[in-house]
């Protein structure tokens, strides 16, 4: 199964760090650049670098678009 993983927050961060570890086929990150609202808004890109990851961010990752 391939997995693209959506994610902003340390608990995201937390699951993909799971995900990797146990070798699923994580095969995109797709987040927020930053957060206005989440105070524990982390920036996944540096996980999404260290396994060649294809991370995209956007402003509103609700918008047209994005999707």
């Amino acid at each position: 199964m391939r997995i693209v993983f959506i994610g902003a927050v340390e608990f995201s961060q937390h699951v993909l760090e799971c995900l990797l570890s146990m070798n699923v086929d994580v095969v995109g990150v797709s987040a927020l650049n930053e957060s206005q609202i989440n105070l524990d808004y982390v920036d996944l890109r540096s996980i999404g670098a260290n396994y060649t990851i294809p991370c995209l961010y956007a402003n509103d990752i609700n918008s047209e678009d994005f999707l």
